[in-house]
C-alpha cells in the first residue's frame, strides 16, 4: 500500500507541472510515457527499500536480475 500511495502522490505533483496538452494524441502519449517511467521507478525504488521485492523474489533472483541488467558489474 505504501509504494502505491507514494506513487499516486508523486504523479499528482508531477502532473501539475507537465506542460503537455492531453487533448492531443502527441501530448497524451508523452504524458503516459512520463507517468509510466516516473511512477514505475517510484514504485520499484520504494518497494526495494522496504524489502518487498526481496520478500517476493528472493535475494538470489534479485542478484541474477541485477547482474543481467548491469552486465555483471554490480552485485547486491
Amino acid at each position: 500500500v505504501i509504494p502505491s500511495i507514494a506513487m499516486i502522490i508523486i504523479l499528482s505533483i508531477v502532473n501539475m507541472f507537465l506542460p503537455f496538452d492531453v487533448l492531443t494524441i502527441f501530448g497524451a502519449i508523452i504524458t503516459i510515457i512520463i507517468n509510466a517511467l516516473i511512477g514505475g521507478l517510484t514504485f520499484v525504488i520504494i518497494s526495494y527499500k522496504l524489502g518487498i521485492i526481496d520478500y517476493i523474489f528472493g535475494h538470489e533472483m534479485i542478484n541474477k536480475i541485477v547482474k543481467k541488467l548491469t552486465l555483471g558489474k554490480l552485485n547486491i
